[in-house]
């Protein structure tokens, strides 16, 4: 069995799932899910500051979208999400936010 591949929602780079950061849909919140281990719906960005930039471009529409959220993001939710991913990518742990 291979290595599962994932592609980035941002970049469109494909890769070993490992290579990228997580972001998981539950309920109404988005979280970053450094361990790949919460349930629910989720998306894939690489852990570059470009593809993180223009997943939160027009509010988040593009995480929403592929989170199958409905209506974009807040303002302030973008910036908790930048904020989480940053974190991700430190591997500190999982961070949620709210919607």
């Amino acid at each position: 069995m291979g290595v599962p591949t994932r592609s980035c929602l941002a970049c469109r780079r494909r890769g070993d799932k490992s290579s990228f950061v997580r972001l998981v849909a539950r309920g109404g919140t988005v979280a970053v899910d450094v361990a790949s281990r919460l349930p629910g719906r989720g998306a894939y960005l690489c852990p570059r500051q470009p593809c993180l930039d223009a997943a939160l471009r027009r509010d988040g529409a593009a995480v929403a979208r592929a989170l199958r959220l409905r209506g974009p993001q807040a303002a302030d939710s973008n910036d908790q999400l930048r904020a989480a991913w940053h974190a991700a990518t430190r591997h500190t742990g999982v961070v949620e936010v709210r919607q």
